[in-house]
């Protein structure tokens, strides 16, 4: 096991973990994540051209990786809100 990046800012620890494992199913890493299992996700991911590392929350929200109601959304915006500035 090894740290792969080191964020910044802890609520986008949820979002990144999930990047990465879309970028290991990806790149044909051998997971043991629950993603791994659903073979329509993992087919739909291997066959995007995206970058799950370099592409825009928003632009995973628009190809349906991520809800705009569920918790990584919640937290992108809040992390990503003048809340944190104070």
């Amino acid at each position: 096991m090894r740290i792969l990046q080191t964020i910044e800012r802890s609520p986008l620890v949820v979002e990144w973990e999930q990047r990465f494992i879309w970028h290991g199913i990806q790149q044909k890493w051998r997971l043991l994540n629950v993603e791994t299992m659903d073979d329509g996700l993992t087919a739909r991911i291997r066959a995007s051209s995206l970058n799950f590392l370099q592409v825009s929350f928003e632009q995973l929200v628009q190809q349906g990786f991520f809800s705009t109601r569920g918790l990584v959304a919640f937290l992108h915006t809040w992390s990503h809100s003048d809340l944190l500035a104070v």
